[in-house]
């Protein structure tokens, strides 16, 4: 075998190549307001734009890489910290913290990291920050579902700047998932100083921008940093703003407070098309929508029939076309369609009469009202309401109860919930993060030992073509067992100034601004 392995052969070998989730306000940082940031865009109308604004759907409860499961904080993340390795614009695997890697065995890479990496606190990033990672990010809640391949008490310190990565056992997304978020280095004797609530709130790493203030419900401001290794950002500060009612954020961008609107809902997409200052982007994704019914809790969802009749009871086709027009399509396998390996294992079974009779075998009893959360977004709070209606017809009694973004999370990941409707992305791109939730039973999937097996066997098999067969076998299996109801796979829309370019459009909803930049 050979040893040293370039990026562009990992990219073919080891990593499945792209297409294309309160706290209080930090304190002595000079907090901003949105009045002050329109204000400041305002006053930069004769310069060159020196300040970079998005709007954020929803606020993170930390940017812990670690402890959390937001889109938001992933998305900020990959400017704050650094990775071993990254993606491309292609997507390829390019180096970053480490500049080589070499492959000791099936379980253990060996990465040389950079020699001139410093954190913001001005240590330097050596190979005890990395091992120190790799065991948190195995253990941690928000990431061990994610990184539980990884072996953090067999990973070994070579050197200052030599790791030895270890593997539980072959795994083919290794690459994939270290270039994601969950793979970003943290500082060992600051976290180990202050602790993980103080850190995810105010977070140190060594990537180009510096974590600057955070005001509560309302922004994070994040500055450049001019010590960085690598390439410097376009921009001296970015704004994060949080806006959570869709038709603000789309405002905000026409109006030019802010340069990119995240999660475009679909009623907005006509009109900002044809607004010449405004740029639209609508293409396919990796977000699913689905109803995940809870085993754990609800000991009824253990009877296939009662999952199936669940889903036969839903107009699948006629909830996308009523809440997705034009920016999704109904959902008929475990994960999207831009995953590698998708196959179309479903169809359109809308059969309430059917739905009756398993329920009627199944001794459903309908004086039983079911809890169905959600976080309060427009667009799953509309499928709640489509739902609750179209199972009251088959004699299925359902309350909606609705939660913030980082108050839903915590629940969906604790498993502390009967049904729970959502969007996920499975933002690394590979088919073994696509099927995540079937990985960790304490997300209320009691997962058969044979597909158990097979999700092992499709991780750990580094040939593309082999692995593919396994996850077209895994869908059908998948599909059958009825763990989840697949509704959707949304398009990723965003919008921005017709000024902005090098837009990273991630098919995950988790965009690197760090090459974004100004005509």
């Amino acid at each position: 075998m050979k040893k040293v392995l370039t990026a562009t052969m990992l990219s073919l070998c080891l990593t499945m190549t792209l297409g294309g989730c309160g706290g209080n306000a930090s304190s002595g940082n000079g907090q901003e307001s949105s009045s002050a940031v329109q204000q400041a865009a305002a006053d930069e109308t004769t310069e060159k734009k020196d300040t970079f604004t998005v709007a954020y759907r929803s606020e993170a409860a930390n940017l812990d890489p670690h402890n959390n499961q937001s889109l938001t904080a992933f998305s900020l993340e990959l400017l704050i910290y650094d990775r071993l390795v990254d993606k491309d614009s292609d997507g390829n695997i390019v180096p970053a913290l480490a500049t080589e890697w070499e492959e000791i065995d099936d379980t253990t890479i060996r990465f040389h990291l950079r020699d001139d990496a410093y954190f913001h606190n001005g240590e330097k990033v050596t190979a005890e920050d990395v091992k120190y990672t790799i065991e948190r990010a195995e253990t941690m809640p928000g990431s061990r579902a994610f990184m539980n391949s990884f072996d953090g008490e067999g990973t070994t310190v070579v050197d200052e700047y030599t790791v030895d990565i270890k593997l539980h056992t072959p795994f083919a997304p290794i690459f994939n998932y270290l270039a994601s978020a969950r793979g970003c280095v943290v500082c060992k004797s600051e976290m180990e100083k202050v602790g993980s609530d103080t850190y995810g709130r105010h977070p140190i790493g060594s990537g180009p921008l510096v974590f600057s203030s955070w005001t509560a419900g309302d922004s994070v401001v994040l500055t450049r940093n001019d010590n960085y290794w690598g390439e410097k950002t376009a921009y001296s500060k970015f704004v994060a703003r949080f806006i959570s009612e869709a038709p603000s954020r789309a405002i905000e961008l026409e109006t030019g407070g802010v340069d990119v609107a995240m999660h475009v809902a679909s009623t907005d997409v006509a009109r900002l098309e044809e607004n010449p200052k405004v740029t639209v982007y609508n293409e396919p994704g990796y977000t699913k929508t689905m109803i995940t019914l809870n085993q754990n809790t609800t000991p009824v969802f253990e009877d296939v029939r009662v999952r199936e009749a669940l889903y036969e009871a839903l107009d699948i086709e006629g909830i996308v076309a009523a809440v997705y027009p034009n920016t999704a399509v109904p959902a008929y396998s475990t994960f999207s369609t831009k995953i590698p390996g998708y196959k179309q294992v479903g169809q359109d079974s809308y059969n309430p009469d059917h739905a009756k009779e398993l329920l009627a075998e199944a001794n459903w009893d309908s004086s039983v009202t079911l809890p169905l959360i959600t976080s309060d977004l427009t667009d799953t709070v509309s499928i709640c309401e489509i739902v609750r209606n179209m199972w009251e017809q088959v004699g299925v009694k359902v309350e909606i109860v609705t939660y913030d973004s980082a108050t839903f999370n915590e629940k969906v990941t604790s498993g502390d919930y009967v049904l729970e409707i959502a969007a996920v992305a499975a933002s690394s791109g590979d088919p073994d993060h696509a099927l995540l939730e079937w990985k960790d039973e304490n997300l209320g999937y009691k997962t058969p030992d044979n597909i158990k097996e097979l999700i092992v066997e499709g991780n750990s098999t580094y040939d593309m073509e082999k692995r593919n067969e396994i996850y077209e076998e895994l869908q059908e299996l998948c599909w059958a067992y009825h763990a989840e109801i697949p509704i959707a796979y949304q398009n990723v829309i965003y919008g921005t100034g017709a000024d902005v370019i090098n837009m990273d459009t991630h098919p995950g909803n988790v965009p690197n601004f760090a090459r974004a930049a100004f005509k």
